[in-house]
């Protein structure tokens, strides 16, 4: 839970990130993740359903990059807020930074981002 003053708490669901894919002997994924990948994640206080947006179009477990990710409803974040990504709620593939928060983005479903693509959305 937070607890702030009005205005005092910063509300979003847009982020530069952060990310380590954990490699299999880490106890994450054994394949890669693409971009435009969807999961849970999960924080200090809420999860919500998140997509990455890699800028590279892959990503291999044991590798860190700087990413972008989306969340379905705004939440209570910060900069450099650790996350992680867990497959089916039980286990931990991903750890990650919230490095930027941008103004929050309107949407309905992750299917509004596929249909104009992840540059022209953020655009609007």
């Amino acid at each position: 839970m937070w607890l702030g003053a009005v205005d005092a708490v910063t509300t979003s669901n847009f982020f530069k990130i952060e990310l380590y894919l954990l490699s299999e002997k880490e106890g994450g994924r054994r394949l890669a993740v693409h971009s435009g990948y969807t999961e849970k994640i999960f924080c200090s206080t809420w999860d919500q359903a998140g997509r990455l947006h890699l800028e590279s179009d892959i990503l291999m477990p044991g590798e860190h990059c700087t990413a972008y990710l989306v969340l379905l409803k705004r939440m209570p974040v910060k900069q450099s807020l650790p996350f992680t990504i867990r497959e089916s709620s039980k286990k931990t593939i991903a750890r990650g930074i919230i490095r930027e928060v941008f103004p929050p983005i309107n949407l309905d479903s992750f299917k509004d981002i596929k249909d104009k693509g992840f540059e022209n959305f953020i655009r609007q």
